[in-house]
């Protein structure tokens, strides 16, 4: 199970931020198409969030996500 982390921090009684150090679309490189099961240059979108809690840094979030099973990720606010 994949908890949302605003969500875990908010239960704790603090406050969540999150800072988007990135968001962009780009194609696979061959490390990432080899892990989702697609070729090279495959359409991706990648983000890099900052979760922070009570202002502290916890958690780095890096994710690769293939843009046809989320075409409107490059798009959402992950603030």
């Amino acid at each position: 199970e994949i908890r949302n982390i605003a969500d875990e921090i908010r239960s704790r009684g603090h406050a969540h931020s999150a800072q988007v150090v990135s968001n962009r679309a780009q194609k696979a490189d061959r490390k990432d198409a080899a892990a989702l099961g697609v070729v090279a240059g495959t359409p991706v979108f990648h983000s890099i969030v900052v979760h922070h809690e009570a202002g502290i840094p916890i958690q780095l979030e890096d994710r690769i996500v293939l843009a046809s099973a989320a075409p409107g990720y490059g798009n959402a606010d992950f603030t």
